[in-house]
Order: structure tokens, then C-alpha cells, then sequence
């Protein structure tokens, strides 16, 4: 799979993004998301498509273990450099979500 588009917008993503997410995802994608996954403490958690790990972090901060996957390396590790300041567990791993043979 390629990741050539994704690699040339890292910068933007993660100063657009960063650590709370941006103002579309803050209004209208994270509010039913949270709202159906509910309380996350003490549960085992996949975050597909974790992009600078934003959500898995805030899902580690409330108590679940958290593998966070994305084909774009270096988003990953952006994320990882994050969990390097805040350890919170996570295990980052770059791969196509079709093909999750490390997990």
C-alpha cells in the first residue's frame, strides 16, 4: 500500500490535528465515537488508522491498553515521540490494516 499522499501531508496533520484533534473531528467524529465505544477502563483496545495516536492516547489516559496501528511511518512516530514524553503504554505499530500479522 502506498502512503506517498499521506507521508507528504504528516507536517500538516499533526500541527492540524495535534493533541486534542482539530475542531471537525472535536464537533463531529469524536462525540458519537466516544458516545458508542463508552467507558474504555480496564478494556483492550485497537485504534486502526491512529494517525498521531490522538484518540489512543486519550483512551490510554482513561485506563485502557492500547495498540494503535497506521501505514504512515512518519506519523508513527510522531506518536511515538509523544509517548516518549507521556508514557501511557501504547504500542505503535506501522502497517497496512489489512495486514496486521504482528499482532
Amino acid at each position: 500500500m502506498s502512503t506517498f499522499g499521506w507521508d507528504q501531508m504528516t507536517d500538516w496533520w499533526d500541527a492540524n490535528i495535534g493533541d486534542e484533534g482539530d475542531l471537525w473531528h472535536r464537533t463531529l467524529i469524536d462525540p458519537p465515537l466516544l458516545h458508542l465505544v463508552g467507558e474504555v477502563n480496564g478494556m483492550r483496545l485497537l485504534d486502526l488508522a491512529c494517525g498521531n495516536g490522538y484518540l489512543s492516547r486519550r483512551f490510554a489516559r482513561q485506563g485502557a491498553t492500547v495498540t494503535a496501528v497506521d501505514a504512515n511511518a512518519p506519523l508513527i512516530e510522531r506518536a511515538r515521540a509523544r509517548e516518549a514524553q507521556e508514557p501511557l503504554g501504547i504500542t505503535y505499530h506501522v502497517a497496512d490494516a489489512a495486514h496486521l500479522w504482528m499482532l
